[in-house]
């Protein structure tokens, strides 16, 4: 809807998860949790995780959903992955291997089908009368 910014949009989302976690929370927790029992090395990780890496990103999304098409946002979503293969292999030390190669492969082909599938499998209906055989017949 033209009138709800991405913020709203994407802030109404969270608030939805807080109420329906903390509901789950209450049913399913012993009564002596507390925020206080929440190691103190971990507050700072999931302040990050609540702001950048869900508020933030969020709203990015939704704006550029709002500039362009849900389908071709999508796309950079799926490139994630591939992005994150560099990543992992230079801060967490992981192996590049054939699993790595191979699932980046299968991404880029999906991508790949996902962002031509229009142009391989399109049929026309009728032929085009822009060509230069039928130009003279308009």
């Amino acid at each position: 809807h033209p009138d709800l910014k991405p913020f709203h949009v994407v802030s109404f989302s969270f608030f939805v998860g807080l109420v329906s976690f903390f509901l789950i929370t209450i049913f399913t927790q012993s009564a002596s949790f507390s925020l206080s029992s929440i190691p103190k090395p971990v507050i700072l990780p999931i302040i990050y995780m609540a702001v950048f890496s869900s508020l933030i990103a969020y709203t990015a999304y939704e704006v550029a959903v709002s500039k362009i098409n849900a389908s071709q946002a999508d796309l950079f979503g799926y490139l994630a992955a591939i992005w994150s293969i560099p990543l992992a292999i230079i801060w967490l030390g992981e192996k590049f291997d054939f699993t790595l190669l191979a699932s980046a492969l299968l991404i880029l082909i999906g991508i790949i089908i996902a962002e031509f599938k229009k142009n391989l499998f399109r049929v026309s209906a009728r032929p085009s009368l822009d060509g230069h055989h039928f130009a003279h017949h308009k």
